[in-house]
């Protein structure tokens, strides 16, 4: 008796397995890559406490965190938003530079209004470094989110542990972060921030004027001064 052989295997059928296979070992790779990318980090930056220990900070009369001196010839408010990736540029590229040469001197105090429309990280980071400034940690904990942004996400997991490693109080961060104890008051800066004009991030106000967008430290394009033009300018019309 004959034995019955199997068919053959096409060479097209063999191939699109081959290709079938590399697309999931493709789709899992990225998989890990994204798991990876957003694993919180096990420890904040070390140089974060340092950035804001030489600097005045407090309230401002209004309700929004300032550092510097309340002397300061001049008030610069920073319109930002914890999703926007602008404000992240302006906070690594400008503002270091803004604090050791305006800040330290006394010439300028810097007023942060917190906004959450641009993204869904918005608002939880929002609502988190509100927690975290009544453990006086708002400048530190603004520091690890900027820092982070884009590359771990703004997770209630995260934004927690985030909070311990800075020295936080852990429990008491996180109830009031479950209460969304601080949600209404962001919502509504927001909303009245909007109705008065700001509608892009980040926005500086400064001697009465506003400049959107993001904005290079120093410039050599009088059309288009940097921050330390406008500053140098600002000051110069304040002298009697």
């Amino acid at each position: 008796m004959a034995k019955r052989q199997k068919p053959p295997t096409s060479k097209k059928q063999s191939t699109s397995w081959w290709v079938y296979l590399g697309f999931i070992l493709i789709a899992v790779l990225i998989a890990w890559v994204l798991i990876r990318s957003y694993q919180s980090p096990d420890i904040v930056p070390a140089s974060v406490e340092d950035s804001y220990r030489e600097f005045p900070r407090g309230m401002t009369d209004e309700g929004f965190p300032y550092l510097g001196s309340l002397e300061a010839p001049l008030t610069l408010t920073i319109y930002e938003d914890f999703g926007c990736t602008n404000c992240k540029q302006l906070f690594e590229g400008v503002e270091p530079a803004l604090l050791g040469s305006y800040v330290a001197s006394g010439e300028v105090l810097l007023v942060v209004y917190t906004m959450a429309f641009v993204n869904s990280q918005s608002l939880p980071a929002a609502e988190a470094v509100e927690c975290a400034r009544e453990q006086d940690k708002f400048w530190e904990y603004r520091y690890v989110l900027f820092t982070h942004q884009g590359t771990n996400a703004f997770t209630r997991d995260n934004l927690i542990n985030w909070a311990e490693l800075l020295g936080l109080d852990r429990k008491a961060f996180a109830n009031c972060f479950d209460q969304a104890r601080y949600r209404s008051k962001v919502l509504t800066q927001s909303q009245i921030s909007y109705q008065f004009g700001i509608q892009v991030t980040p926005t500086i106000e400064l001697a009465g004027l506003r400049y959107e967008g993001w904005l290079p430290f120093d410039s050599d394009n009088p059309d288009q001064p940097g921050l330390h033009q406008i500053i140098e300018q600002a000051l110069e019309k304040g002298k009697p």
